[in-house]
């Protein structure tokens, strides 16, 4: 009983760390062009040529810059 509470909270302590890490918007890089970011739609758009990304976390993580990009719903 005492280990199930144990992991658990690990567990919980975990998930909490991954949702405001990914949360801020700022892709957590697992590895040379890897990144984990959230699931959430927030299109972002890239200025110069109109691809899309799902959001600004995802079009980071492909190289764009914020300066790259605009919120997809403002054009």
């Amino acid at each position: 009983m005492k280990n199930s509470k144990i992991l658990g909270i690990t567990l919980l302590m975990t998930a909490g760390i991954y949702i405001s890490l990914t949360l801020n918007g700022d892709p957590l890089r697992r590895g040379p062009g890897e990144c984990l970011c959230p699931h959430v739609w927030a299109p972002v758009c890239i200025i110069e040529t109109g691809q899309q990304f799902p959001n600004a976390c995802e079009a980071e993580c492909a190289g764009f810059t914020s300066d790259e990009y605009v919120d997809c719903f403002a054009q």
